[in-house]
């Protein structure tokens, strides 16, 4: 069960995510849903970010 607190954090969150501007290494906001509970995020290819994170053979480059 959520708590109110839950909530607030996720409407937190998707606010910030919602204000940020559109950014080449920032995955864009979509939309919320609230049954359930969960954010519409762009598709990224390659894997979730946390299976990269921990991954053996990580590499991590900047194209600043």
């Amino acid at each position: 069960q959520l708590t109110q607190a839950d909530l607030k954090a996720f409407y937190d969150e998707t606010s910030i995510l919602a204000s940020l501007r559109p950014h080449k290494n920032v995955v864009q906001l979509r939309g919320i849903c609230t049954n359930p509970l969960c954010m519409v995020l762009d598709f990224v290819d390659g894997g979730s970010l946390e299976s990269k994170l921990k991954g053996e053979h990580m590499s991590v480059s900047s194209n600043v």
